[in-house]
């Protein structure tokens, strides 16, 4: 692991630490499973302890090795670090695709919606599918969507307005 990467998971850990007043453990969970104790957030001083004793009182300071150390003691303190941020925001990716599919498809219907959000993907992003386009391509694709149905449901209540006078 690189040593960016030890230093963003040490300090998600550090953030989301727990000590328990009586023992002293340093925890990842409400309560001291020895003591029965409620544990409380682990504050900057102990943190800074911590890495001083694996070397320095700061990760900037410190050697892959070192971090690996501080890492591999929350670890066995009971940090789970979450998933792959790169998957996560794959995921993340994903979802926001078929929620512009699934928008596209209620505003245009099932036979249309596709040659609409293409031709605006092709035409005004400059890309062949959703799935080339970045974050920021994305929300503009989606933002469309969102707005048209505006533009509509306003045209609509206007068409509405004027049968009714």
């Amino acid at each position: 692991m690189d040593r960016n990467k030890l230093t963003k998971l040490i300090h998600i850990a550090k953030n989301n630490a727990r000590v328990c007043p009586d023992c002293g453990k340093v925890l990842f969970r409400p309560k001291c499973p020895d003591c029965g104790k409620k544990t409380v957030q682990l504050d900057e001083a102990r943190y800074r302890r911590i890495l001083e004793s694996f070397g320095s009182s700061s990760c900037r300071f410190m050697a892959e090795p070192e971090l690996e150390k501080v890492y591999s003691f929350f670890i066995q303190a009971g940090f789970k670090p979450s998933g792959d941020p790169a998957k996560e925001h794959e995921v993340s990716r994903r979802r926001t695709i078929a929620i512009t599919i699934a928008e596209a498809k209620a505003l245009f219907g099932e036979d249309l919606w596709e040659k609409r959000l293409m031709g605006f993907v092709e035409k005004t992003i400059g890309k062949q599918s959703l799935r080339a386009c970045d974050d920021k391509e994305l929300r503009k694709a989606i933002g469309w969507i969102r707005r048209y149905r505006k533009y509509l449901e306003i045209r609509e209540k206007e068409k509405h307005d004027e049968e009714g006078n």
